[in-house]
């Protein structure tokens, strides 16, 4: 399947061809963690959004969601590396470099934390397979939460005028 070219939908195939190295290699059951830091991250994130779907039930779109964005960590090793992303790649240094890139982009904060957040859950799972020996995200500051309501919910003002003319 990750030989196909069809894993990643969308614009960023080409990109990512490199990433492409044939069948995703299962992780070893048994004692023998594995802690190949060559390992390419492409395989990782295939194995990881097929867990999401089939066995933490998130849905094809959930699943899609969490490659896409994932994809988005590989590209920018990709184009800042020069070669595919690996499982060596997932430090605290490259992760926040990915973060300041997003910030020079003028990425909204809640994106650039919803994507740190997908790739926080990827080393998280990494870290559980004994991959990872520790969550490279955890050791970053995470995004401010904005807690604003959308624009079409209207203020306080307009909605005490409302409950006011409601009343006569």
């Amino acid at each position: 399947q990750t030989g196909s070219g069809s894993v990643f939908p969308g614009g960023a195939t080409q990109i990512l061809q490199g990433e492409l190295s044939g069948p995703a290699q299962p992780f070893h059951l048994g004692s023998k963690p594995w802690h190949d830091e060559q390992q390419l991250l492409i395989d990782l994130v295939e194995q990881f959004c097929a867990y999401q779907h089939k066995q933490r039930g998130k849905t094809e779109g959930g699943a899609t969601t969490y490659r896409w964005t994932l994809e988005q960590f590989l590209v920018f090793v990709r184009t800042h590396e020069g070669r595919p992303a690996r499982l060596g790649d997932l430090t605290p240094g490259t992760v926040q470099a990915w973060m300041d890139h997003m910030a020079e982009a003028d990425l909204a904060l809640s994106t650039m934390r919803s994507r740190q957040s997908m790739l926080s859950s990827l080393c998280a799972w990494l870290v559980k397979r004994e991959s990872l020996t520790e969550n490279p995200v955890a050791k970053l500051d995470r995004p401010r939460y904005e807690r604003t309501p959308p624009k079409q919910v209207p203020g306080a003002a307009l909605m005490d005028a409302l409950i006011a003319a409601a009343k006569q």
